[in-house]
């Protein structure tokens, strides 16, 4: 604390940050809970202050992360962080990128945190993830950060909105039933959300304010301002999709469900017709065959085939996968893999359906 508050060299602040989030880890019970509130009282004010590095910014948010969660279940006093969040938020500008991205790395921690062999959260990192899934703590992150990405994009805040969608991606994948979940594992993973998450996430209207968003950082008047990196506002958008394509069944009506599907297939058959963006970002074509993946993943091709506006999709992805496969020395492998296990899964199914499910594939695929 010392070195922090009174270092005038980033590097020594930096390594003081990183070691106090070891010092902190290792020695926890060995500290006094008015040492752990008045260390964090501390970090938030220097924080406020401003004046930080990027790097030295991350690490106290880091270490400032760390004690709220070893403390969560301990001292309640440690869930109050929330208030503070919001105070950063409210006062806006810089201070309310600092109050995403703490409520960024704080899910993140929970969700992560201290981890045992395996890469499994050991027992006291497990009680903590699970104690703030459930007393409201990832709830309400899931708001806070929900709102701010509905606010910056109505306001056109481009920096607010990439820190909101970070925020927001990192609530959706969480590891909801603690049993080591991995996001990329585009097969098998559910989302299991909360149910009162469903009215917000699990709607049409939610994707197609996710492709909205989307189009929205491409259509600019200074091309200056197009981020086409693996974690620009874009990709993350893209991200966000695919991880609500996999929400639990459970959480739609069958006439909601329903929506939610057309919203996907004409978000993706736009997105492939126009293209909007995927000459420019490598992360962003790769998402998007994720997406298209994934899909299939989580809709049986029978439920996919019903509405009409499925017949224009498989047109269009045809097209797409040709033009993917055209530029073949330019699209990462990992990309056609997606394109190539999508087809694989529309076509063994076909002498299994009955001629009344109105499923035909394209001429294209030789079928």
């Amino acid at each position: 604390k010392y070195l922090l508050e009174n270092s005038k060299t980033d590097y020594t602040v930096m390594f003081a940050a990183r070691s106090l989030v070891e010092v902190v880890t290792r020695d926890w019970r060995n500290i006094q809970p008015a040492q752990r509130i008045g260390l964090v009282q501390f970090i938030l004010q220097k924080l406020a202050a401003g004046g930080n590095t990027q790097y030295i910014t991350r690490s106290l948010i880091q270490v400032l992360c760390r004690i709220t969660k070893l403390g969560w279940c301990v001292d309640e006093k440690h869930r109050s962080i929330f208030q503070d969040i919001v105070q950063f938020l409210q006062a806006g500008g810089e201070h309310a990128i600092l109050g995403l991205q703490i409520l960024s790395e704080l899910v993140t921690e929970f969700d992560q945190g201290q981890s045992g062999r395996g890469g499994r959260l050991d027992s006291q990192g497990r009680q903590a993830a699970q104690s703030f899934r459930e007393q409201d703590g990832l709830t309400r992150a899931f708001k806070l950060a929900l709102e701010l990405v509905q606010r910056s994009h109505q306001n056109n805040d481009r920096v607010v909105l990439r820190e909101a969608l970070h925020t927001l991606h990192a609530c959706l994948a969480y590891d909801f039933v603690g049993t080591g979940h991995d996001e990329s594992d585009d097969v098998v993973s559910c989302l299991y959300i909360p149910l009162e998450w469903a009215e917000h996430v699990a709607r049409a209207r939610a994707v197609n304010l996710f492709f909205t968003i989307y189009q929205a950082q491409w259509h600019v008047s200074d091309s200056s301002q197009i981020d086409a990196g693996e974690n620009s506002a874009a990709s993350v958008c893209l991200q966000c999709i695919v991880l609500l394509v996999a929400v639990r069944r459970s959480v739609f009506d069958p006439a909601s469900r329903q929506e939610f599907l057309v919203a996907l297939l004409e978000g993706t058959t736009v997105l492939m017709r126009e293209k909007t963006g995927l000459s420019h970002s490598e992360a962003c074509l790769h998402h998007l065959c994720r997406l298209l993946a994934r899909i299939k993943n989580h809709f049986q091709l029978v439920d996919l085939t019903r509405p009409p506006q499925y017949r224009p999709w498989l047109e269009e992805f045809a097209s797409f996968t040709e033009g993917v496969l055209s530029a073949w020395r330019s699209v990462s492998v990992r990309s056609v893999h997606y394109l190539m296990r999508l087809w694989a899964s529309l076509v063994l199914p076909t002498p299994y359906l009955q001629v009344r499910d109105g499923y035909k594939i394209m001429p294209t695929t030789g079928g």
